[in-house]
């Protein structure tokens, strides 16, 4: 029988492998693949001032600034309510290093973001893996699996459900906006996803070594 916590390490190295061959994909078709550009010519013809600024008003909420401190303020209010630091501690670090790996992974893949957006115009950063994806999957998803935990099976379920909506309006933005390509967008996906899993992974280890110490008392 596989054991809890082999499932998530071998998740976790799915997740792992395909984030690095994704990025090696978007490193060796640095100027986007056949796909993201048809999805980027698809897009920019369905465009419209009111989805646009509702983008926008996303893209700030979003930003790798914002979900660091929203990670800070979720981080406190666990501490705040549970006592304890471990969970706000997993919180505020699945976040902080979910974002900081974003960064990391932009140098090194150096791929080109979309011609003709305000980033590519502005020279901004490189483009794999989104980092608003990436940082508002690992919040709101480490959120719901710490708050989760300690809920019923309608929370846990209405928490997945918020997740699963943010990333998505997130990444539709992103999209919509002509500021990343698919590539970037299922990168951020992979990595705030193995984030999330990770910080579940530190939950699990720190509620499976409670019983052991409460036996040894």
């Amino acid at each position: 029988m596989v054991t809890r916590p082999v499932r998530s390490v071998s998740w976790l190295i799915v997740l792992a492998v395909a984030f690095v061959g994704l990025a090696v994909l978007a490193h060796l078709d640095a100027s986007g693949t056949g796909l993201d550009h048809r999805v980027l010519g698809w897009v920019a013809g369905r465009r419209c001032q009111g989805l646009t600024t509702a983008a926008g008003v996303t893209t700030t909420l979003a930003s790798p600034t914002a979900t660091g401190l929203l990670a800070a303020v979720a981080a406190l209010a666990c501490w705040r309510r549970r006592r304890a630091v471990r969970p706000a501690v997993v919180v505020l670090g699945t976040v902080l290093i979910a974002n900081g790996l974003a960064v990391v992974s932009k140098r090194l893949v150096a791929e080109q973001r979309p011609p003709g957006s305000r980033a590519f115009q502005l020279g901004i950063a490189h483009s794999f893996p989104s980092g608003h994806v990436t940082g508002t999957l690992a919040l709101f998803g480490i959120v719901a699996v710490v708050v989760g935990r300690a809920g019923t099976a309608a929370v846990r379920t209405a928490l997945a459900a918020v997740a699963v909506a943010a990333t998505s309006v997130v990444a539709l933005s992103r999209l919509y906006l002509g500021v990343h390509w698919v590539t970037d967008v299922a990168g951020g996906l992979l990595l705030g996803g193995a984030a999330v899993l990770a910080g579940s992974m530190a939950c699990d280890r720190r509620e499976a070594r409670r019983p052991v110490v409460q036996a040894m008392r």
